[in-house]
């Protein structure tokens, strides 16, 4: 009998204690100065380790390269599709903008879109007075200050989810590129269309523009026929006429009967000036884009070859050269590329590592290695840029780098006033672990855990001073302490 009561006043502290718990919580969260119910489901959710949404992009809105801060677009959906409708029918995606300022979310809103895969076409920009909403084949104005709608527009056609750069604003107009070729300038203010222009190749998937000297970049046919090359067409941002094209020609006359198509690759310099063309993976094109003059024309090595597609394309510039991933054979090979005289050696060759150019620093090309064959061995190596040798190696628990068009991959490296910070998700323990090396020996300075939400970066986003990964929620990193934290908007 003793003991029975004894363990029912146990149970009754206990239950006590509970309640009291409870209690302070529930007094914290509503003495909170202009708590929201959306905050209330922001907290829980973070304390439960669970998030009943979907991170789609994080998008800083830096208006000064000298500030330290900046105001953030955070844009979301419900992870449950069916919880996306709202009472007419459509589906939902959320909006949360963050005032640098004050250091609180200045508007909160839901944009509604008649499809329930439109998310998976966003796009945004933002200028000075606006952001910029792209769903599918809508385009949403709204103001940065209020979150209220300015204007919408409805085009013929959708842009890729594929395209990563499909949409850009050019001196004062947002550039528009569609999957079926159409070239589109708004007007910003109002969301008229002030210039369209339909592109000879009706397809090309994926295949965007570049903005250089504030001029648009693309590659196009002269004619949509079969046995028409694709040329390098130089376009006014307000007319949207060309200004000049030049096509790129075969290394040698037994190959002048092949057609380059609009997905050949293509690297512009760090000054815009010239784009360097690899229209058939054997050899490579130096031309001046201002003039529209070849400048050189080099062979790859015996057996080089790169890749057809530009999206197949891994390359970096590191002070006045291009540094490539290619194949010779069965072997991965990184290539050197003066982008100057034409210059093409072959700085390190591997057979049983594939080699990824990520980043230079000095006299240094950091390239992410993959093992092919055995274990999956993945490590970062610092390769002397002059002599090719492997200066330090650097092991990675992850398996593949992070690509933005396809949202895969687990790596991402950041370059950071003279240090490399690699950031890994780690799929079997849910977390980010960031480590801060020194890339000249490969020495760690700082590691990093943190728990977070989600099972994929959906989106990265870098400035000056910070990066924001999107999951289950919004992961700030302080690219100077390596620090991570919740973003909390």
């Amino acid at each position: 009998m003793a003991d029975e009561v004894g363990r029912r006043g146990c149970s009754g502290m206990v239950n006590l204690g509970l309640s009291v718990i409870v209690l302070l919580l529930l007094g914290w969260f509503f003495t909170q100065d202009k708590l929201s119910f959306s905050d209330l489901t922001k907290r829980i959710g973070s304390i439960s380790g669970v998030s009943p949404k979907v991170v789609l992009r994080t998008m800083p809105l830096v208006d000064s390269p000298t500030l330290t801060m900046s105001d953030v677009l955070v844009v979301s959906v419900k992870k449950d599709i069916k919880h996306r409708k709202n009472a007419e029918n459509q589906y939902e995606i959320h909006l949360a903008y963050r005032s640098a300022a004050n250091q609180v979310t200045q508007w909160e809103t839901n944009l509604t879109t008649l499809y329930k895969d439109g998310h998976n076409y966003l796009k945004t920009t933002y200028d000075r007075e606006h952001v910029y909403i792209l769903v599918k084949d809508f385009v949403y104005a709204l103001k940065r200050n209020s979150g209220k709608k300015v204007w919408s527009l409805r085009l013929r056609d959708q842009l890729s989810p594929e395209c990563t750069n499909c949409m850009a604003l050019v001196q004062r107009k947002l550039i528009l590129l569609t999957e079926d070729r159409i070239l589109y300038s708004v007007n910003t203010l109002d969301g008229n269309i002030l210039r369209k222009n339909r592109l000879e190749t009706p397809k090309a998937k994926g295949v965007g523009f570049y903005v250089v000297k504030d001029k648009i970049v693309l590659s196009d046919q002269a004619e949509d026929k079969i046995d028409v090359s694709a040329s390098v067409v130089v376009i006014n941002p307000i007319t949207l006429m060309p200004i000049r094209l030049f096509t790129p020609t075969p290394h040698r006359e037994i190959d002048s009967g092949k057609v380059y198509r609009v997905n050949m690759p293509m690297v512009f310099d760090n000054i815009g000036t010239h784009v360097y063309l690899m229209p058939e993976g054997t050899h490579i094109q130096c031309w001046d884009i201002d003039s529209g003059i070849k400048k050189w024309d080099k062979v790859l090595p015996s057996r080089v070859l790169l890749p057809y597609d530009i999206k197949n394309l891994s390359h970096i510039k590191h002070q006045t050269s291009l540094y490539l991933s290619a194949l010779s054979g069965s072997r991965s090979v990184l290539l050197k590329v003066d982008m100057l005289s034409g210059k093409i050696s072959e700085l390190a060759k591997e057979i049983d590592y594939s080699l990824t150019p990520m980043v230079g620093r000095k006299n240094l090309v950091i390239a992410f290695t993959r093992k092919t064959r055995g274990n999956n061995k993945n490590e970062l190596w610092g390769i002397n840029h002059h002599t090719g040798m492997v200066a330090w190696r650097y092991p990675l628990r992850s398996t593949n780098l992070y690509n933005k068009k396809t949202k895969d991959g687990e790596v991402y490296h950041i370059l950071h006033k003279g240090n490399l910070l690699i950031i890994q998700y780690l799929k079997e323990t849910g977390q980010m672990l960031i480590e801060k090396v020194n890339p000249m020996n490969g020495s760690l300075i700082k590691k990093t855990v943190k728990d977070v939400i989600g099972n994929q970066w959906n989106n990265i986003t870098v400035t000056k001073h910070k990066a924001y990964f999107s999951m289950g929620d919004v992961y700030e990193l302080d690219l100077k302490t390596a620090e991570i934290t919740r973003f909390d908007y």
